[in-house]
């Protein structure tokens, strides 16, 4: 499925993957995209996909005079792969959400002209709200990736403490609806993020990226605690984590709930920075100046 925006067509790659749809959602229909210039006599086509999964992009591919991709979790051994596409259907350039991903393409790619882009995932901060400190009915809030080391050493003294800790048990869900989701995190005050080179190094590999869970948090006005991704000492100018303390981590959490009130500034600087910077129509901007760039 396409849609054309503009003198773009971005491609809607579908897939099972349910965060997958929503970072479609967000960057093809709640997010404006800006109307590019025609480029030419022909169109540019977006696509859209999450890895190595190019059999929905060949099909826009060939219809189009300058080809783009932007592409979610490109791993360290999906790099050759990446590279050989580019050459066979002619992409101009990559846009990638990870800074190590655009880097190692670029470093390895020898036999095209394409070049990797790195563009880290944005956030519609619009669809999201938040609820005073005194509001936050959730202390600890663990969604999407789990770092089992670290939460296996936090459940139980939690527990015992009386800290409203919320996590998925088993394979049921955290949230049910988007709804409850984005009304679970407003009330949270801590929310637990680590990078996926951290929680499933066997798939990530040296890959540290900021992933749209950091941006959720920060919008939602939650406290961030855990490890800083690599791509994030590029986009922030402080440390806008709480790094973990791995000898003492229930310990940790106990003392900042019990002094909640010193982090509200970070968690303002936090939420005021995504909204100027890190927003998906800013990503658009650059991926817009790029392909103008281009031609």
């Amino acid at each position: 499925m396409a849609a054309t925006l503009g003198s773009v067509d971005v491609v809607r790659v579908k897939s099972k993957f349910t965060f997958l749809r929503k970072a479609l959602r967000a960057m093809g229909t709640l997010v404006p995209f800006p109307a590019l210039p025609k480029m030419g006599n022909g169109t540019s086509n977006l696509s859209v996909t999450i890895g190595p999964d190019f059999a929905p992009i060949m099909k826009y591919s060939l219809r189009a005079k300058h080809n783009y991709m932007y592409m979610f979790d490109c791993w360290p051994q999906n790099t050759d792969w990446v590279i050989d596409f580019t050459r066979i259907f002619r992409i101009d350039a990559v846009f990638f959400s990870a800074k190590q991903a655009a880097d190692r393409f670029n470093e390895r790619n020898k036999r095209s002209s394409c070049k990797g882009l790195w563009v880290p995932e944005g956030i519609h901060a619009d669809s999201y709200r938040y609820y005073a400190p005194e509001q936050k009915e959730i202390d600890v809030l663990e969604f999407g990736r789990r770092y089992d080391d670290y939460h296996n050493e936090i459940v139980e003294p939690l527990r015992q403490a009386g800290v409203t800790h919320l996590y998925s048990k088993g394979k049921e869900l955290l949230f049910k609806t988007d709804d409850d989701f984005i009304g679970g995190l407003a009330k949270s005050k801590i929310s637990l993020c680590f990078p996926s080179s951290l929680t499933h190094p066997e798939r990530a590999g040296d890959v540290s990226t900021m992933t749209l869970r950091y941006l959720q948090s920060m919008v939602s006005k939650c406290l961030i605690v855990g490890k800083l991704p690599y791509d994030m000492q590029y986009l922030f100018d402080y440390n806008p984590v709480v790094e973990i303390d791995e000898q003492n981590p229930a310990g940790q959490l106990l003392e900042i709930l019990h002094n909640f009130d010193q982090y509200q500034e970070l968690i303002e600087r936090n939420y005021q920075r995504v909204l100027s910077h890190h927003r998906w129509a800013h990503r658009i901007q650059t991926m817009q100046h790029s392909m103008e760039q281009n031609h």
